[in-house]
């Protein structure tokens, strides 16, 4: 079993928290925006918040030693890190809307795990 250096597990947090709080600004900020002001709120919070969680569990996988040599492949690195951007627009757009049900918030729900997985 491998151990985990707990300076990344807390830096993993601080950036999940701060993600969090930065995509609820923009969030709110979408929600009353029209326009072209909209996307570009839309575009900032879902690069936010995109970001964070993606950093986040980054910086978490790399808190665990696994005790062998671990390497990356970069464009499947970037492609994750899109992966996250994109549903996170997706979600900030579907629950930025005027009315959110049960169906839609079930489709940000989703959204946001199939960016993630």
């Amino acid at each position: 079993m491998g151990d985990y250096d707990v300076s990344l597990v807390v830096a993993s947090f601080v950036v999940a928290v701060l993600a969090a709080y930065t995509a609820v600004y923009f969030g709110l900020r979408l929600g009353r925006s029209k326009g072209g002001e909209r996307w570009r709120w839309l575009v900032l919070g879902g690069l936010a918040m995109g970001s964070g969680i993606w950093t986040m569990h980054f910086v978490g996988m790399r808190a665990m030693d696994m005790g062998v040599e671990m390497s990356f492949d970069g464009t499947m690195t970037a492609v994750s890190w899109l992966a996250a951007v994109l549903a996170s627009c997706l979600a900030l757009q579907i629950i930025s809307r005027p009315s959110v049900n049960r169906s839609l918030f079930v489709m940000a729900t989703l959204a946001m795990a199939g960016g993630l997985w």
